[in-house]
This record gives C-alpha cells, structure tokens and sequence, in this order.
C-alpha cells in the first residue's frame, strides 16, 4: 500500500511540474498584457494631459469671444443705439460699433473674420474684414439659430461660408442673443465668424507624430492636423471610438491601427482626439514577444511528452469517480460511488461523499429558505401599493367634511371602508376576476370625488372567467396608472374600460383608457420590460405600482406572464394583463 500511494503520489508531483510550466507561460503572457497595459496607460495620461492643455487654451480663445459679446451687449450706449426707431445708425453710433469691433477683432488675436448685428426690427450692422452677409441670409440664419433652440444663450456651430464656388469652405459661426437690459427680453443677434485655422492654429505644433481632430457633437470635422478639409464627417468606427472610454484602438486601413486619447472641452462640448501609431507605441514590447514565442513553444513539446506517459497512469483510476461526477452534473445525487481504498483516490471518494451530502442538505435549505422568501417577498410586494392612495382619499374626506358638509361624504366612506375590507381584512392572496374587477367601481366613485366626476367605467367579464384565479389587487395600480398618466393630463371627461379574453390558452384583461396615450405610438402591444427601458419611469406612486404588478406577476406565475402596452397618440392606452386560465380555489371570494 505504501509503494501504491507513493507511486500516485508521484504522479501527482509529475503533474503539478507540468502545471507549473503552463503556470510559468501563463505569468509570461500575462506579464506581457500587463507591460503593453502599462504603455497604453501612460501613453494615454501623458496624452490626456496634453489634450487638456490644448483644450484649455482653446476655450480661453472662445472664452476670451464670449467676453466681448458679454461686454458688447451689456454696453449701454449700443443699446441706446439699438432702440433707436430709425433702421439706420447715425454717424456716432456707427463709428462707436465700429471702434469695438475692431477692438474684438484685434483682441482676439485676428481669430474673428467679421460680426454682424441684427434686431429683430431688422435694424443692421456688419463689419471686420471677412465675411459679409446681406440682411436677407441674416434674417434666415437668425430664425434657423432661434429655431434650434439651444441650451445656453450663445451657439457655436461650424456652417458652410455663403460662397459660389464649387468645393464650400466652412466657417465657425457664434449666434449670441442681443438683450434689452432695460426690459430684459431678447431683441435680436450677433452673429460673429470665426475662422477655423486661426482658432486651432496653437494645435499644429503639437501634432507632430500624431494626428489631432477637433470634431463637434454630430462628429463633423472642425480641424485636422493633416490637412482634411472641416466639414466631412467621421467614420463610423472612429466616431464610435470618441463616444466611449477616453482611449481606444482604431484601424482606419490606410494608415493601419492606432491608438486614440479623446477629451472634450467644456465650453464648446467638441471632442479633441490625438491618434498615434500602434507600431511605434509598442515597437519595444514586441521583441519580448519572440521570447515568450519561443518559451511557450519549448514547454508544449515537453508537456506533451510528459502527458503521453503519466495521464494512461493518472486517467484510469478516476473514470468511475468521474462517472459518478457526470451523475451529479445531470441532477442525480443518488449517484453510486467507487469503492473506498486507502490510496489518493479513495481519500477523494471519501471527501467527495461527505461534501454531496453536504450539498443536498444545503439544496434543501436552501429550497425551504428561498420558498419563504419569495412569500415575503410577495407580501410586501402586496402591501407597498396602496398606503399612498389611503393618504390621498383619507385627505380628501377630511377637506370635504371641513370645506362643504356634503352627505357625499357617507358614500364616499362606503366606497374607501369596502376597498379596505378587500385589501387588508382579508389574507388570501389570490381572488377571482369577477370580484377584482368589482372592487373598481368604489375605488373609480372615490377617485371620482376626488377628481370632478370626470370618470366613467365600464367592464365585460364573460361568464366562463368570473371564477379565473387572480392576484388580489392587480389591478387596481394600472387604473390608477391609467387615470393619473392618461385622463387627467387629458383633462375633460374621460373612460376606463375592462375586457377579458382568452388568447392563445392565455387570459388577457385589458385595461383600455381614452387618455393622451403614451409618449409615442406604440401600435402593436409591446412587452413592458421594453417600454421600461424606452420610456424610464417617473418615481411616483403610479410608476411603483406599474412595477410591482408586474413583479408581482412574474413571482406568481413565471416568466411567459407579464403586461403588455399598446397606445396611439391623444386616443389612448391599453395595458394587457396576461395570466395563466385556472379557477380560483373555493376559499378565494
């Protein structure tokens, strides 16, 4: 027995040395990952950082625009000379206009072409010593700016030069609101032209073995370092470099793979990019490549040779406990173990049974304690739609009794002391169809109280589902769900109706409103997980209960069961409740 076990012990050191060679080659490929890791990283913050310098330097020149318009329009006497009736300036005004655009100009290093000025009078004012544009284009480009309708005041966007030439140049337009300070409204526009190559010519001299792009949000070429032409659009795989992680590996096939570093500038939101060749960044690493090659190379033929000879030694006392294993992997553990010996192998038979019992006693813990939690789970899933609806009818009573005395209010009492005889007197979870849709007619007559009476409601509920098994409650969250996102954004008088069916051996309950529909049209019904993603949910009461209905659905019944939503636009929504056919239990009311 001791020569057996030291045989087999032996083999075992055999195989961990052949372990730790493929561990060795393991580590080496690793190491290599890491090394090349370790480049990109700093190749990207050195990169990074520079961006960012540019970038700042970039927006103290847009910056340094922005605080002459700021200046500009802020001047007391340019507004005077604003306001004035007469369509034209006088000569004072003219020449003061002109001194300051000059100064612009000149203050901004030559980086503004000309600026124009125009009311929403159409009072008219151009000058610098690049582009002019006649009132007619003026008017257009006012109205195209006020139509985008920006988030800040100002707009810079690139826009193609009003030439005649075939080829268009591009240009850099500023729109910056005119305001009346007096009255604090918008009366007009400056439109200021920036020429590209001025704005990024700080960008050329630090290019070199590298290309640097300036594109906007619609990915549109501002500048290159090599000379493309502003205007073109990006390539489909570099845009979707620039809108992920701040580095990344693009191959434009031309100049082969490289390796990008993105920033994006605060003022203007424009994406800068600098792309380095991958074969130089990495041109020293890929010599350890050739050593790593030929390690790897040398270890597999030993390995091979090694596991030619030990495994026929290893392999054949361990086919019945592997056997024995597959049983457990398809769901028997009742499976018949090898014979115990006093070899390795035995002492593995042993360990191996102790932890399968160890293991369907833990499958039948865990088994009782997840069918506990799913029941709690359930409960309070149950318990968490109505405490916000209580709040608001309990509010409403009370202001009723205060405000007008009514005897509306014994009706309305009736109406909130049956929905809660249904929801907390009683503690089956499950209900019949009938007696759910029922319990919406007092819940409707409260939230009519409440709401002007502006609801009416209807049901069809064919004999053969009265008696169909239904959770208590569901469906009381997607009328409410219908009234609050539906009929009262709505306003006016508006419908809720039930309808049942079978489809498909399905029930379907449709929860059909004459409201303002969803956001968009969905015509076919579409599954709510979908809609969830597209339309993401507010936080309100309503959106809660949406989502626990449906919750609640998928815990009872599985995945196949769920809500489905079909709508058009200012007709309506309908919420399909889809739910296995079975008979409610005699205990169920």
């Amino acid at each position: 027995m001791k020569r057996k076990s030291l045989g087999m012990h032996r083999r075992i050191l055999m195989t961990c040395i052949a372990i730790s060679i493929f561990s060795a080659l393991a580590i080496s490929l690793v190491s290599y990952n890491l090394i090349i890791g370790v480049i990109r990283d700093k190749e990207s913050a050195d990169t990074q950082n520079k961006l960012e310098g540019l970038s700042l330097a970039l927006e103290q020149r847009v910056h340094n625009v922005l605080s002459f318009m700021d200046s500009f329009v802020s001047n007391n006497v340019i507004n005077s000379a604003l306001h004035r009736p007469s369509l034209t300036y006088s000569n004072k005004d003219a020449d003061l206009i002109s001194t300051l655009f000059k100064t612009a100009i000149l203050s901004t290093d030559n980086i503004i072409d000309s600026i124009i000025v125009y009311t929403d009078r159409g009072k008219f004012y151009a000058g610098g010593n690049g582009i002019s544009l006649d009132r007619n284009e003026v008017r257009r480009r006012m109205l195209d700016y006020e139509s985008r309708q920006p988030v800040s005041p100002w707009y810079l966007a690139l826009e193609r030069k009003p030439t005649r030439e075939t080829r268009p140049d591009y240009i850099l337009a500023l729109y910056y609101p005119l305001q009346d300070t007096s009255r604090l409204r918008q009366i007009g526009f400056v439109y200021v032209v920036i020429s590209p190559e001025r704005l990024m010519d700080s960008l050329q001299a630090s290019s070199s073995g590298r290309r640097i792009l300036v594109v906007d949000a619609d990915m549109q070429v501002i500048y290159s370092s090599d000379g493309q032409a502003p205007g073109q659009m990006l390539d489909e795989a570099l845009a979707e470099g620039i809108s992920g992680e701040s580095s990344f590996l693009y191959d434009d096939g031309e100049n082969g793979r490289q390796f990008g570093v993105h920033t994006t500038t605060g003022e203007t939101g424009w994406h800068m990019v600098s792309l380095i060749p991958y074969a130089a960044m990495t041109r020293e690493v890929n010599r350890y490549i050739l050593y790593i090659a030929a390690m790897f190379a040398a270890a597999m033929a030993f390995v091979i040779l090694f596991s030619v000879s030990s495994t026929r030694h290893i392999v054949k006392p361990l086919h019945q406990l592997m056997d024995s294993m597959v049983g457990v992997q398809n769901g028997n553990y009742d499976v018949e173990l090898p014979a115990e010996s006093s070899d390795e192998v035995g002492q593995l038979t042993r360990t191996y049974r102790v932890m399968l019992n160890r293991i369907k006693q833990l499958i039948a813990d865990i088994y009782a304690s997840e069918k506990k939690k799913r029941e709690t789970e359930l409960l309070v899933l149950q318990t968490q739609i109505n405490p916000h609806f209580l709040y608001n009818t309990l509010n409403s009573i009370h202001w009723i009794a205060m405000v007008h005395g009514l005897n509306s209010i014994s009706d309305m009492v009736n109406s909130l002391v049956a929905i809660l005889r249904y929801s907390l007197n009683n503690f089956s979870t499950f209900t019949t169809l009938k007696v759910e849709v029922d319990m919406l007619e007092p819940y409707l007559f409260i939230q009519n109280v409440r709401f002007g009476n502006g609801i009416s409601f209807s049901s069809h509920v064919p004999a053969e589902f009265e008696r169909c098994q239904i959770p208590r409650l569901l469906l009381q969250p997607l009328v409410e769900n219908a009234i609050s996102h539906g009929l009262r954004p709505k306003g006016g008088k508006g419908h809720i109706h039930i309808e049942c069916a079978a489809i498909d051996g399905v029930l379907c309950v449709d929860v059909i409103d004459n409201g303002v529909g969803l956001p968009e049209d969905v015509p076919e019904f579409t599954d709510y997980e979908t809609l969830r993603a597209k339309f993401p949910a507010s936080g309100d009461q309503t959106s809660i209960g949406l989502e626990n209905t449906f919750t609640r659905i998928r815990l009872y019944f599985g995945e196949r069961y769920g809500l489905l939503f079909k709508s058009q636009a200012e007709q309506g929504a309908t919420v399909r409740v889809t739910l296995p056919i079975a008979e409610a239990k005699e205990e169920d009311p």
